[in-house]
């Protein structure tokens, strides 16, 4: 058979256009899609600036070691604290009115992938957050385009490369960024003797 012949059967044809548009289709629900995740993540965002610290006084960390190095000197009882800032949007605060809360893990690792220590952080601390707490965060929202809140974890460590790794437990539908990292939260330390 020729395949000149094949091409121009009626068949072929309809195939052919259905094939044509199933593709266009999809290539332009593919572009909405993505077009819309894009405007729905900094609106469910929370954005965190990590430190490594000796110590949190007040909420605010002391003496920060933002050269990814630091002695075990330094440290007070060879104790390492990482202070989160967490800065959130109107859909994330939105979530938060909703649910009350903010479950964060911070997992400890020691070298590539030893997991030596999880810290469950809840935010508030204790209970839910309350009608007053909501309100001072949207008042904040309000006044500078987004609402922070401060919390840490901190771990015995000894001499050599740690990891924090940070993840949303609850509620569902957070997306978290540090830097140019979204979804997944990493931040890397020496430790030296």
């Amino acid at each position: 058979m020729d395949t000149a012949l094949i091409f121009q059967h009626p068949v072929f044809k309809k195939f052919f256009l259905i094939v044509l548009f199933y593709w266009l289709f999809l290539s332009i629900s593919s572009v909405i899609a993505d077009e819309t995740i894009n405007e729905a993540l900094p609106n469910h965002l929370i954005e965190i600036e990590g430190t490594w610290t000796d110590r949190v006084i007040n909420r605010e960390p002391i003496n920060g070691y933002d050269t990814g190095v630091v002695s075990l000197a330094n440290l007070t009882g060879g104790t390492l604290y990482f202070r989160a800032l967490l800065k959130g949007f109107d859909g994330a605060l939105n979530l938060l009115e909703a649910r009350r809360y903010l479950q964060l893990n911070y997992i400890w690792h020691y070298t590539l992938f030893t997991t030596v220590g999880q810290t469950t952080v809840t935010i508030p601390k204790i209970g839910r957050l309350t009608t007053e707490q909501l309100s001072g965060l949207r008042s904040e929202l309000k006044n500078h385009g987004f609402f922070d809140w401060r919390s840490w974890s901190y771990f015995p460590v000894w001499a050599g490369e740690w990891r924090m790794e940070i993840e949303v437990v609850k509620p569902a539908g957070i997306t978290l960024k540090c830097g140019d990292q979204i979804g997944h939260c990493e931040f890397k330390i020496m430790v030296v003797q």
